[in-house]
């Protein structure tokens, strides 16, 4: 790679550390040889802080997820009286699925803001920080990740965190070896809800292209007892999701089972899985 290739496209992809591991050491070699393409990446990291500055997300983003929410609670409303069932009940049990603006929100409130609050320079080796600043918590690699947004933290949900109603989740998965994969969760009442894909019919194949890919929706934690239990559910082949689904309903109907077995599926796939326990302040 020359440098006449690292454009404005490839400097967004590295400052979000998108890119793969090649390509990044190469950017970085570039970079302690090149002042010019310092500048470039300085200038760019500068007109993002700018934006930032100009919307704060500690006023921007409650307003996102608050008129969002508002929105999705209008609609929920009214299928909820086509079909005779509580609105709120309906609503806290749903996904936030990405809008543009809600989308614009996540990637702030889970990415941009905590990487450039602890965003270490090339040949420095003490992270630039804010005192205020948003700092990610327990991170390491694992194809499973939770992320809950709290206070001024980004934190990576470990196995048995507690949690609570109203807490707002970010699910992202690393599909290392595997080709296919399907992402659902089993809460303290039995229900079953499928993250990945986002339909029964969807494609399970996994995006290979990044080390990290972030769900496309959020999730709210509904006021169900006991636990929420998130599992990731892999193979090289291609994945029945009804099936999947199916056998998780029937691990469900234990729910002291639910808490610490697998689902049964067989020994052709790779299962991990986040226990997160309600009831948490």
């Amino acid at each position: 790679m020359s440098d006449k290739k690292i454009n404005k496209w490839l400097l967004e992809r590295y400052i979000l550390v998108e890119l793969p591991e090649h390509q990044i050491k190469e950017i970085d070699r570039q970079l302690n040889q090149d002042p010019v393409l310092r500048k470039k990446l300085e200038q760019l990291r500068n007109s993002n802080r700018e934006i930032l500055d100009q919307y704060p997300p500690a006023s921007v983003v409650p307003q996102i997820l608050n008129r969002y929410k508002a929105e999705t609670f209008n609609k929920t409303k009214t299928q909820a009286e086509e079909t005779g069932t509580s609105a709120k009940s309906v609503f806290f049990k749903r996904l936030l699925y990405v809008t543009p603006a809600f989308a614009a929100a996540l990637l702030l409130i889970f990415f941009i803001i905590p990487f450039y609050r602890n965003y270490v320079a090339p040949g420095k080796t003490t992270p630039v920080t804010e005192s205020t600043g948003t700092r990610i918590k327990g991170a390491s690699p694992q194809n499973l990740m939770i992320y809950r947004k709290s206070n001024d933290q980004i934190e990576l949900l470990k196995n048995g965190t507690q949690a609570k109603a109203g807490d707002l989740l970010q699910v992202a998965y690393a599909a290392a070896e595997a080709v296919h994969g399907v992402i659902l969760s089993i809460d303290g009442n039995g229900v079953v809800t499928l993250h990945f894909p986002e339909q029964v019919k969807g494609s399970t194949r996994l995006n290979k292209k990044k080390k990290k890919i972030l769900l496309q929706n959020a999730y709210e934690l509904d006021d169900a007892p006991g636990f929420e239990r998130f599992f990731f559910i892999t193979s090289k082949s291609k994945i029945d999701v009804q099936q999947v689904i199916k056998k998780a309903r029937t691990l469900a109907k234990d729910t002291e089972r639910a808490r610490t077995h697998n689902i049964d599926l067989g020994g052709s796939f790779r299962q991990v899985s986040i226990l997160i326990i309600k009831g948490g302040k």
